[in-house]
């Protein structure tokens, strides 16, 4: 047997159950890798990233661990091991086994051999224990081995070196897809950044160089510096700009030192800046992995998750943080995740959350690592009764909050209603409070920015995560931090690559207005034929965008004529977009663009539902920041026009082939396309509970069901009803219970914190079952504070009133009012009642929801104050006949003919009232009857003309100076301007008044009218 006793090699054992997480912890390599073997090769580090030792790692059981390490180091590495254990139970201690190397071309191996982690069996086998024979090998031979395949060893050789400038990460000694360790920070920079200058390499040579002297190119400039060197070979960390493929060198005594690139280098390993790279690489062309390339691309780095270091880019010196330390303090050191800690937030203990790796993930992918969230029974207990208290008319969430201060549902409800109430400030503190929480409970393994670490929305309890980024996302789009929100949508997508947030629908919209134009041309090539993202919408719109923006920044035709193209494609598969901006900017395009985009009424109605919504969306996330910045509308209509101009005919059979395409494809409405709209308020959700689960997956995984509700709560809940006098009785019996309504005060301090104290809830509670409390009685309720303090402020609140009590003292009871407006508050949000006005009083009448109240009691829609509101009348007035004077004008400026142009001139009372419900005017949404008061009111004022067609009427506008009873008939007639009363052509002269007045205008043309040429 070929073998050597490696004697400058020692072992330490730790043996515990908490030691694999302890070193897991600390070692560059994932000890969840352990191979079949149980062997792995990994560093200890330094907090600056520099080596403190290589190890070789043994895995005796799932409690043991050997480490092999130089010996010299041993007694350091075990203090220093000792003092990072603090209290965790692992036993530490040197071992006395000796450590063997045995060559690849030996004749038989121990049983218990394992081959070397480095290089594998190609370079060597590793063995515990004694050796029976050697061989004749000494130390050397081993040495001289490890020499010619370029490989360094122990202290003297590695100490304080970075890792991958000895070659750690091809050697499998360091992973970048694990979780933090100590000194993770410089070598997951070094990686990502692929700055690499200077690698540890092999050399020939003639004489023996002395360790630790320097390199030198043939022009005597210093290139690196000798590691460990042999008579005729070694090793030395060398500069890659000064080495090739074979290149020579000298030492300080002018020694020929001949470089090599060892054979186990694969092709694609990162080498430096691309002229590095295409030195060094055999096959620089060569493709890189599906997962390299995705890290490339949607890199993320902890900095760029701060909005403060955007705000800062933004606004320069003139940027300062709230809670920023006075100069001269000593400063804490950025956190450098999603969020920043406050300091105020309690450490995330006993929240009965953790999050564990998903073995049970389907059609999982190699390289890729799956996590979900776990809830341990007390939490599972909690969410059963959160949803329970979902299902009641006013859920008292609370009493959650109470139970667990970190329930994420709970904190969901809560930053909705924040929301609803206009305090975005407070509601972005429990939304970072919330990812804080997630973020505490993340485990060593899991790295948050490493794209091959997924977490799915499949799985419920991952859900709440999800749902907290998204609200950050939209925060800091109110915010304007365009830039720190597309890392957010970016970091949503990598954690289910599924997209099932729709972050492909806004991911192209943040990176136009934070002006990353190179990261959105690299995302939509990669994605393109992946995710289909060239038959989106937003994308096909943004690309071209886009490609304007490149070519005004850089002054660039070429890339202005490639906007062009990507526009008349996106024009060609959905002009719709192009027709919902114009009506949002109130521009209406021209009758040539209308004609050949397809975009009347007509053809837009048929626009299937999906495709409405995302157009919607895109609008929403584009109208205001892209299409309205500087020049860009007037190059879009002058390319508009320029493109129907010369592409007429295409753009209608393209547009008429797209449309039978989108009535085959846009079936239905997508899962993530309808979260993402309801999410930004543009799509209500019909299934789920919108604050924390809209539209849930039709497949989805749960760590544990919802118990089924016993016999009973099904009674109530179909007593709730709306229209059963049960649930009618049962909301009255509720309400007129005073604990029933303590509900959430939404507090700027704290998470849930009663309005009420302790003594004053314990009081209010108390009235629950009784008529009144007897002043004798409050000094067994009241524990914190004086009698008289505490009914004062129950009485100013006016949660109680106060009577005289008949044998001396005082008895507090619930106001009757109270109560009363308690009844109709609840019969009003369960739509059995509704409030209205009513016409001779000031007070709030109430009625059936189901009914609608008669004019005479509400005196109609014109009412206001208890009397007509005239001044709102009269501008309805001016509105309309404004609208009909607008259309007069559109049909004599459309039609040649001027019957044609007249009959075209007379509107529908319909089209009026939508008119006016555009504009919004009016707040209250007017019906055709209301409509049709104010137009006769503008009739009877002789500001319109009405004319009666088959049943019903039409209007239209008057000429000014002529009364519009009197021009009812002679409005068609072509001699008009003639006739003037007193004159010969006139009303009561007129011989032909009744022969026009009979004809059939829907049938008729100006030519079949015969007239006197003398008239």
């Amino acid at each position: 047997m070929k073998a050597v006793r490696l004697v400058n090699r020692g072992l330490l054992s730790l043996n515990g159950p908490e030691t694999v997480p302890f070193l897991q912890g600390l070692l560059s390599k994932d000890l969840s890798e352990f191979s079949e073997s149980n062997c792995l090769y990994s560093f200890l580090l330094n907090a600056k990233g520099r080596v403190v030792s290589d190890l070789i790692v043994y895995k005796r059981n799932d409690e043991n661990i050997f480490l092999e390490a130089d010996s010299e180091k041993l007694n350091d590495l075990e203090r220093l091991l000792k003092l990072y254990r603090l209290r965790k139970k692992i036993d530490i201690s040197r071992l006395k086994d000796n450590v063997n190397f045995i060559f690849p071309d030996s004749q038989r191996f121990p049983n218990e051999a394992v081959d070397d982690p480095r290089l594998g069996k190609c370079f060597g086998k590793r063995f515990i224990g004694e050796m029976e024979e050697s061989g004749g090998l000494k130390l050397e031979d081993y040495v001289r081995r490890r020499l010619e395949f370029g490989i360094g060893e122990g202290s003297s050789e590695l100490i304080e070196q970075i890792p991958l400038n000895i070659n750690g990460d091809i050697l499998r000694g360091v992973d970048f897809d694990k979780g933090c360790y100590i000194g993770q920070e410089l070598v997951a920079r070094t990686h990502h950044t692929g700055i690499i200058r200077k690698k540890l390499m092999p050399f020939k040579t003639i004489g023996k160089p002395e360790d630790g002297s320097n390199v030198l190119d043939l022009e005597g400039k210093r290139r690196g510096k000798v590691v460990k060197a042999l008579d005729g070979i070694g090793i030395a960390i060398v500069s890659l700009e000064a080495v090739g493929t074979n290149v020579t060198m000298v030492s300080e005594l002018k020694e020929k030192m001949e470089f090599s690139r060892p054979d186990w280098w694969p092709s694609t390993v990162k080498l430096g800046p691309p002229q590095v790279q295409k030195k060094m690489n055999e096959n620089p062309d060569e493709k890189v992995s599906e997962i390299e390339q995705l890290k490339k691309i949607m890199r993320l780095q902890w900095p760029d998750l701060n909005p403060d270091n955007e705000l800062k880019k933004i606004l320069g010196s003139g940027f300062k943080k709230p809670n920023e330390q006075r100069s001269g303090q000593r400063r804490a050191l950025p956190q450098y995740r999603i969020i920043q800690r406050d300091q105020r937030w309690p450490q995330v203990d006993g929240s009965g959350l953790s999050v564990v790796v998903d073995n049970e993930f389907p059609n999982s992918q190699p390289g890729y690592k799956y996590f979900k969230f776990v809830h341990n029974s007390a939490y599972q207990e909690q969410q059963q009764l959160f949803w329970d208290l979902m299902e009641s008319q006013e859920p008292d969430l609370q009493i959650i909050l109470q139970m667990n201060r970190f329930h994420l549902d709970t904190i969901l409800i809560l930053i909705t209603q924040l929301i609803q109430h206009d305090d975005s400030r407070e509601a972005r503190s429990y939304i970072d409070f919330g990812i804080y929480i997630c973020e505490s409970i993340m485990p060593t393994g899991f790295e948050m920015l490493n794209p091959t670490h997924i977490l799915s929305y499949d799985v419920r309890e991952n859900r709440a995560f999800f749902i907290l980024l998204f609200w950050h996302l939209k925060l800091l789009i109110k915010r304007r931090c365009f830039f720190t929100a597309l890392q957010i949508a970016k970091l949503i997508f990598l954690k289910d690559p599924t997209d099932p947030l729709g972050m492909s629908l806004i991911i192209d919209s943040l990176a136009i207005k934070s002006g990353e134009y190179e990261f959105l041309q690299t995302y939509y090539d990669y994605y393109k034929e992946k995710n289909h993202l060239d038959k989106l919408p937003n994308m096909m719109y943004s690309i071209a965008i886009m490609n304007y923006f490149i070519s005004v920044k850089d002054d660039d035709g070429e890339k202005e004529r490639l906007a062009a193209e990507y526009l008349y494609e996106a024009l060609s598969n959905y002009p719709g977009i192009l027709a919902t901006i114009c009506e949002k900017m109130m521009v209406k395009p021209s009758p040539d663009v209308v004609k050949a985009l397809m975009i009347d009424e007509l053809n837009l109605s048929s626009t299937p539902k999906g495709l409405k919504l995302l157009e919607q969306i895109y609008v929403h996330h584009n109208f205001e920041d892209v299409w309205k910045k500087d020049d860009f509308t007037n190059w879009m209509e002058t390319i508009t026009e320029e493109l129907v101009k010369n592409k007429k005919k295409e753009f209608q059979e393209r547009i008429y082939k797209t449309r039978l395409m989108h009535k085959q494809v846009y079936i239905g409405m997508a899962e993530p396309v309808a979260r993402h709209g309801n999410f930004f308020d543009i799509y209500p959700a019909d299934s789920g509970i919108p604050a924390i689960d809209p539209f849930p997956p039709r497949i989805s995984r749960n760590g544990y069901n919802r118990r089924e509700r016993v016999e009973g709560d099904r009674n109530d809940e179909r007593n709730d009803e709306p229209f059963s006098i049960i649930g009618v009785v049962q909301g009255i019996l509720r309400t007129l219970n005073p604990g029933y309504q303590v509900g959430l005060e939404i507090s700027a301090n704290s998470v849930g914190k009663l309005k009420m104290s302790t003594d004053e809830e314990r009081i209010v509670n108390a009235l629950k079952d009784t008529d009144g409390i007897h002043s004798s009685e409050l000094k067994n309720l009241i524990q914190d504070g004086p009698v008289d303090q505490v009914v004062n402020k129950l009485l100013q609140s006016k949660s109680v009133e106060m009577a005289q009590a008949p044998g001396g003292g005082f008895i507090l009871r619930i106001p009757k009012e109270t109560q009363m407006k308690r009844v109709l508050k609840t019969l009003e949000k369960q739509k059995m009642v509704k409030a209205i006005k009513a016409v001779g009083t000031t007070r709030k009448c109430y009625m059936l929801y189901s009914l609608d109240a008669d004019e005479s009691v509400s005196g109609g829609i014109f009412y206001s104050n208890q009397e007509v509101d005239s001044s709102f009348v009269k501008t309805l007035v001016d509105v309309s006949v404004g609208f009909l004077h607008k259309k007069h004008k559109q049909a004599f400026s459309e039609h040649s003919s001027k019957l044609e142009a007249l009959r075209a001139s007379c509107i529908h009372i319909s089209e009026v009232a939508e008119y006016i419900r555009e504009t919004k005017i009016c707040t209250v949404n007017l019906a055709d009857e209301d409509v049709e008061h104010i137009l006769e009111l503008a009739w009877k004022k002789n500001r319109i003309y009405k004319q009666d067609q088959a049943g019903y009427y039409r209007y239209r506008a008057v000429h000014p100076g002529v009364d519009g009873t009197t021009f009812a008939i002679c409005n068609f007639c072509p001699v008009r301007s003639e006739c003037r009363v007193g004159y010969k052509v006139s009303p009561e002269t007129c011989v032909y008044f009744d022969a026009i007045k009979n004809v059939d205008l829907a049938e008729t043309t100006l030519d079949d009218l015969e007239y006197d040429s003398d008239f």
